[in-house]
């Protein structure tokens, strides 16, 4: 248990969460490590499915109510538990040290924010952070990308060329002349 809080210390350290911040939600961190070992190890196998985020929110919520703690709090601890877990997908995704943990600085931006907005320490943008986690989304240092597949032919582009076909449309070629659409 000790390692493992030593491990989550550094990983706060190196994403520059607030000292303050670490101390609040280190004894949520040793609570989830402890008595909801399994809990949190389900929550850690569905925080890679995109349908699950529901599911894990709703269990965080209910282990905030059991243990009478702040819900932020409670997502805050989560999301360090997790972010430190999603190390070896970015590793098997040949990500670098420093994209992983410039991503996982988010965490840090969302964490000032809830203590800022709310006026206590916490996290309140779980859905937000899970791209992180899940590598959805990643940092490189200030800009933030998001990979997706792009279609250039989608649906609506069809219908227009079967439309523009339909009248006899003739499309420009790059030598001047123009070409059938057929």
């Amino acid at each position: 248990m000790k390692n493992r809080t030593d491990e989550l210390k550094a990983f706060a350290e190196k994403i520059f969460l607030p000292p303050e911040a670490w101390d609040e939600v280190k004894p949520v961190c040793e609570r989830w490590n402890e008595a909801f070992a399994e809990n949190y190890e389900r929550i850690k196998t569905n925080a890679f499915i995109e349908k699950a985020i529901a599911e894990i929110e709703k269990e965080i919520k209910t282990f905030a109510k059991n243990e009478k703690i702040e819900k932020d709090l409670a997502m805050l601890g989560a999301v360090l538990l997790l972010g430190m877990d999603a190390y070896d997908l970015y590793k098997r995704l040949e990500i670098s040290d420093q994209v992983y943990f410039d991503s996982m600085k988010d965490i840090t931006i969302w964490t000032k924010t809830c203590m800022k907005e709310a006026g206590h320490v916490g996290l309140y943008e779980f859905g937000w952070i899970m791209n992180f986690i899940r590598a959805e989304i990643i940092r490189l240092h200030r800009l933030e990308f998001h990979e997706i597949t792009f279609n250039p032919i989608s649906r609506w582009t069809r219908r227009i060329d079967r439309e523009k076909r339909r009248k006899g449309h003739q499309y420009p070629c790059s030598a001047g002349r123009t070409a059938d659409s057929r």
